[in-house]
């Protein structure tokens, strides 16, 4: 593994860990299910990254709501 592969992997622990955390503390009756969300929009740069969880974000909040209206 690289340099940057060990960076990747550090910085994905490094958030999995942090939102572990903020889970617990919160309160989330599914810690699991935030660990995932961070796997799934967790890219190679920071750019993407970011740009992967603002489409999560506003997927999350449009979705309800488109179908709400569809029915």
């Amino acid at each position: 593994m690289g340099r940057t592969g060990l960076r990747d992997t550090l910085r994905l622990a490094a958030t999995v860990t942090m939102v572990n955390g903020f889970a617990s503390l919160t309160g989330l009756p599914f810690t699991t299910y935030a660990s995932l969300a961070v796997l799934s929009v967790t890219v190679g740069s920071y750019g993407n990254t970011l740009e992967l969880g603002r489409q999560r974000l506003i997927g999350t909040a449009v979705g309800p709501w488109w179908c709400s209206s569809a029915t």
